[in-house]
C-alpha cells in the first residue's frame, strides 16, 4: 500500500542523487557540445563583408567611435531568441542576422552557408513588437516567413522607432553597396 507522507518533498539524499545525475549527463554533454559548436557558426566565407557593413552603420550612425568606448559587440548568441530577449530587455539596440544575404556570395567562394535563422526562431517577434521592438526583414518590411524548419529567414531588429529611424538607412544603403539588396 501507498502512503504519503505528512511533510511530502524531497529528501537531502534524494536532491544529491539528482544533481548528481544532472552533473555527469552535463560532463557527457559539453563535449560533443563544444566540438559542434565552431561547425554552425558563420565561417570564414563571408565574415569580413559582414564586418564591413557592421563598420559603416557604425561609423555612419555614431560618427568616429571614441577610443574607450565600444561603438558595437560582435555576438553570435545560439539563438534568435536570445536576440530579440537582448533587444526587449534594452541591452542591445540594434540587432540584424544577414546571413541569409550571403549565400551568392559564399557559392562564389566555394563555401557554405551554415546555420542561419529558420521561421520558428524568429517566432518571438510576436512577444518583441508587443514590447515596443521592431522587427524587418532586409528591406525594412514586416518579416514574412512561412513556419518551417528548412527556410532561412534574415531580420532586422530595432529597439524602438527612433533607433530604426538613426540606423535603417544606413544599413540599406551598406546592403545596396554590397548588392545584398
Amino acid at each position: 500500500m501507498f502512503r504519503l507522507r505528512k511533510n511530502s518533498g524531497f529528501t537531502l539524499m534524494e536532491l544529491v542523487v539528482v544533481i548528481a545525475i544532472i552533473s555527469v549527463l552535463c560532463a557527457l554533454a559539453i563535449p560533443g557540445y563544444i566540438s559542434w559548436l565552431p561547425k554552425h557558426k558563420l565561417g570564414n566565407g563571408a565574415r569580413d563583408i559582414l564586418a564591413q557593413i557592421d563598420e559603416e552603420i557604425i561609423r555612419n550612425t555614431l560618427g568616429n567611435v571614441q577610443s574607450d568606448k565600444a561603438g558595437c559587440f560582435e555576438d553570435q548568441y545560439l539563438s534568435t531568441g536570445g536576440q530579440i530577449y537582448e533587444l526587449i530587455s534594452g541591452h542591445d539596440r540594434f540587432v540584424a542576422d544577414l546571413r541569409p544575404l550571403l549565400s551568392d556570395i559564399l557559392v562564389e567562394r566555394n563555401a557554405a552557408l551554415g546555420l542561419c535563422c529558420h521561421p520558428y526562431d524568429i517566432c518571438t517577434e510576436l512577444i518583441a513588437r508587443e514590447a515596443g521592438v521592431i522587427i524587418t526583414d532586409e528591406k525594412g518590411n514586416p518579416v514574412k516567413a512561412l513556419l518551417n524548419i528548412t527556410d532561412n529567414v534574415t531580420w532586422v531588429g530595432y529597439a524602438n522607432e527612433d533607433i530604426k529611424k538613426l540606423v535603417e538607412q544606413h544599413l540599406r544603403e551598406a546592403l545596396l553597396k554590397y548588392h545584398l539588396i
